[in-house]
């Protein structure tokens, strides 16, 4: 998902993103907020164990300062590759804005 939407390898596909659309995607202010961060406090990993049609699942809690001082929480989804060329390999399938997520489930 997070491939299809901001770019995943630096070339543009049909369908898929460009670094350059990654770049442009990355200036959002939520986005900029981990960008030059004071610190930041990460939670333990959860790992869901992969099964026949999907590989591993773990997300992370992560809390960054920003560089006002505000906590900023941002939940990180990996998924593990299971077929070549990227097999074993973690790659980011979704980072969200803890506040903005909870905003859409209500």
């Amino acid at each position: 998902m997070c491939r299809a939407a901001v770019g995943g390898d630096g070339v543009s596909r049909a369908g898929g993103a460009s670094f350059e659309d990654f770049v442009k995607y990355a200036q959002n202010p939520t986005f900029q907020s981990m960008v030059g961060c004071t610190g930041f406090e990460r939670q333990p990993v959860n790992v869901i164990p992969g099964s026949e049609t999907r590989g591993a699942l773990a997300t992370q809690l992560v809390r960054i300062t920003d560089t006002k001082g505000k906590l900023r929480p941002f939940l990180w989804t990996l998924q593990q590759e299971r077929r070549p060329p990227r097999q074993g390999c973690w790659l980011v399938r979704e980072c969200l804005y803890v506040e903005n997520a909870i905003l859409q489930t209500i």
